[in-house]
């Protein structure tokens, strides 16, 4: 019986939605705070105690003695300090932020000037909201001012990269422009850790008028500190950026295990040169990037902030060899790393090696290169003492603001544009419908982790051609077996692919399966009232997902199980994979509405998603349309029916024991049986698309036609220009929102077995 490791499945981020990846940076930027609607308030000395480069007291003393010696400080004795250069109250103060708040720069110069920095120039305060950092990624914001590293020429532009600390500010201290501040914020520290791969960490400071926090975002999560004046208070701003300029690169969260290197080119993608530090043999290697093959990982503040390259290994300075896949990760320091699981599962099925990764060079990256057997930990060495929460969380989520299309003319000198790139490793999609979400201050420490594959894989959705797909998924499935007969589940983390128990993470087959079990018979109907009948239940569960604040006790005979992933999961996701690849192919010559629209109603759509994998007959109405490809359709609803069997099975023979259940475990027979029908289904899927003839093209591209199309149309009816913000695609009644984002290029058997089972599951 296969021991279901792994526990509750990760939840979707929104940054997976093709709106994060709008050209307009406020719909981005809304887009990732339904993600983080709330962010977790911390004591501002546990913050500071804890984050901050390291400071002495005596040296902190020293340069507010100076302060005050000099006139910095009016009244420094009082309850009522203040810096001689903010007499002004700011609410009376005219102009936009970046020169009412000039007042900084020369607080910083202040307190340079009070401390020898040893040589240390290159950390500099700019108070700036008309310049747009550089970068190879696409970002239009302007943060207020960021404290950040000069680079040897002045003349060069300020780049995302160099930046250290993002700033916002706004010269009243009120609700709606407390909210703008943080997400602004928000997103200018999380622009920085997607886009730097050497960002361990990255700090943030918002002012409103002048009551300021401290923020901090590192991959277990997103703080804030509680409220400081920077006038009473103004020994904690000393603190702060004092700290900020006297630290090296590596206390301020640069990872010393990995170089970027410039290019003549004018803001390029930089090379990478990382290091990995083997955890058996204890040498260190350098590996140079030589592409990337996926960072879409890295695209969410918290989370293990994948990136995989394309590298070689580095001699004497000089990329030699093979290419092989370098990924890059945050790990749960409780989880096994990568290349232990998958060497152990590879000695236990040698018969399957080749469908699993083969894994040359690993390691934990370690903190600091004096001690290289300590890893990069997010909670043990980035924080130097633990947070203390103060019980409150800020409300961060902002309406989000269509911006009109940028106007490249009439520009003034002090704007700079960024390079543009999207994620890697992300299958284009057509806007998804909005969630909610919230995050709280983590429990999860995370460590650095690095592996170097052998082996280069290519993403199945770049592929076109049908018998490649399931010749890939194939290899896939063989791998997903012997993992589950080493007792491991996969737990792939895709939202899209997600079984739909995964998804929601609760056992809803089981508790359909016990309403159906109380049902009586019920004589045979026709399809209409079938339909009907199936409708009406729908509507039923979907009012039974809705919690009871007063529950019946006498139904608690009848509770559900804890969520645990278990193997049937996986295979129902692999299930899911076939399916959705023959969803996202469009035959070229068709207008393609029908293929959006039930697109959207099958994988946008929770209990459609649902009712669609659980339900021949909603499977069969929402694939009507892919008359092109109706014998692939065919086999997936048989193997849809025998995984649903499958279920039914395994969830039917657990629930009937005298003692509650506790927890669903799938057994050996069942796993087996599972195994069997996936494995002849795809081979039935790859020897009928060997029939399929059609040229496809992607959803996204057939999306991006239509609405081409009726902008067309609507130009040549219309006039008058029509805000982009106000255009809608209508399919026959049905309105499908804009898809957002500027246009770049395309990152780049026998069938009489499959009705024969064991009696044990008809």
């Amino acid at each position: 019986m296969a021991d279901e490791q792994g526990g509750s499945p990760r939840k979707s981020k929104h940054t997976l939605d093709s709106e994060y990846r709008s050209v307009h940076v406020a719909d981005s930027r809304a887009t990732l705070m339904r993600d983080f609607s709330v962010v977790a308030e911390v004591t501002q000395t546990s913050l500071v105690d804890a984050v901050l480069p390291p400071f002495s007291p005596e040296g902190l003393e020293t340069a507010t003695k100076t302060l005050t010696a000099v006139g910095h400080i009016e009244n420094p004795e009082t309850n009522n300090p203040r810096w001689r250069c903010l007499l002004q109250d700011l609410r009376d103060s005219e102009g936009p932020e970046d020169q009412r708040f000039k007042f900084f720069e020369i607080i910083a110069r202040a307190i340079e000037e009070s401390h020898a920095l040893e040589g240390k120039e290159w950390v500099a305060l700019n108070i700036t909201g008309q310049v747009t950092p550089v970068g190879f990624r696409y970002n239009t914001s302007r943060p207020d001012g960021f404290i950040y590293f000069k680079r040897e020429s002045s003349t060069n532009p300020v780049e995302w990269s160099d930046i250290i600390m993002p700033m916002e500010f706004k010269n009243k201290y009120e609700g709606g422009k407390m909210i703008d501040d943080y997400a602004k914020l928000i997103w200018s520290m999380h622009h920085i850790m997607r886009t730097d791969p050497r960002r361990r960490c990255v700090y943030g400071l918002t002012c409103e008028n002048t009551k300021a926090r401290l923020w901090y975002n590192d991959r277990s999560d997103i703080v804030v500190s509680t409220e400081f004046d920077v006038n009473k208070d103004w020994k904690l701003l000393v603190r702060i950026i004092l700290s900020m300029l006297l630290a090296s690169p590596a206390q301020l969260g640069l990872d010393p295990t990995i170089e970027a290197r410039s290019s003549s080119d004018r803001n390029p993608e930089p090379t990478y040169d990382i290091t990995v530090h083997n955890s058996d043999t204890k040498a260190a290697t350098q590996y140079r990037t030589v592409r990337m093959l996926s960072d879409i990982g890295a695209d969410s503040p918290v989370s293990r902030g994948t990136r995989v390259w394309v590298v070689q290994r580095l001699v004497n300075d000089v990329p030699q060899g093979p290419v092989y896949a370098l990924k890059d990760v945050w790990v749960h320091e409780t989880r096994d790393p990568e290349h232990k699981v998958l060497n152990e599962i590879r000695e236990a099925q040698p018969a399957y090696s080749q469908h699993l990764l083969t894994p040359l060079d690993y390691g934990y990256v370690p903190h600091d290169l004096t001690n290289p057997s300590i890893p990069d930990n997010t909670h043990k060495n980035l924080r130097h003492q633990k947070l203390e929460p103060t019980g409150r969380v800020l409300r961060i989520h902002t309406t989000p603001t269509l911006r009109p299309p940028t106007d490249t003319t009439g520009t003034t000198d002090r704007k700079t544009k960024s390079v543009s790139r999207d994620s890697v490793g992300g299958f284009e999609a057509i806007p998804n419908s909005s969630r909610g979400g919230h995050v709280y201050l983590s429990r999860d420490t995370r460590e650095h982790y690095r592996v170097v594959f052998e082996e280069i894989g290519e993403p199945v959705h770049d592929l076109r051609n049908f018998i490649d797909i399931f010749t890939a998924i194939q290899g896939g499935w063989e791998g997903l077996h012997a993992i589950h007969l080493s007792e491991r589940v996969h737990r792939d983390g895709t939202e899209t692919f997600m079984a739909t128990e995964v998804a929601c993470m609760k056992h809803h087959r089981l508790s359909s399966l016990r309403s159906f079990l109380k049902r009586p018979t019920l004589p045979q109907t026709d399809l209409a009232q079938e339909l009907q009948e199936l409708r009406a239940q729908q509507q039923k569960r979907n009012k039974a997902l809705r919690p009871n604040p007063n529950p019946d006790p006498a139904l608690a005979s009848d509770s559900l199980p804890p969520f645990r992933h278990n193997p049937l999961h996986d295979m129902e996701s692999i299930w899911w994979l076939c399916i959705w690849m023959i969803f996202y192919l469009v035959p070229s010559d068709v207008q393609g509405e029908q293929y959006i629209k039930n697109y959207q109603k099958v994988f946008f759509n929770h209990f459609t998603k649902r009712d669609f994998v659980c339900a021949r007959a909603d499977f069969l109405a929402l694939t009507s349309h892919l008359s092109e490809l109706s014998s692939l359709v065919e086999l997936m609803s048989g193997w849809q029916e025998k995984l649903n069997r499958l279920y039914n099975y395994s969830y039917e023979t657990q629930d009937t024991n005298s003692k509650p259940l506790t927890r669903i475990r799938i057994d050996n027979k069942t796993l087996q049986a599972g195994y069997e029908f996936g494995k002849i289904f795809l081979e039935s899927l790859k020897h009928d698309a060997e029939s399929v003839s059609t040229e496809f093209v992607t959803l996204s591209e057939k999306y991006q036609e239509l609405k081409k199309n009726v902008l067309s149309a609507i130009a040549s009816s219309n006039p008058e220009p029509v805000p982009s913000s106000k255009l809608k695609l209508v399919f026959e009644g049905v309105v499908i929102p804009l898809k957002r984002r500027r246009t770049q290029a395309d990152q780049n058997t026998d069938r009489g077995v499959l009705d024969h089972e064991s009696d044990v599951f008809e």
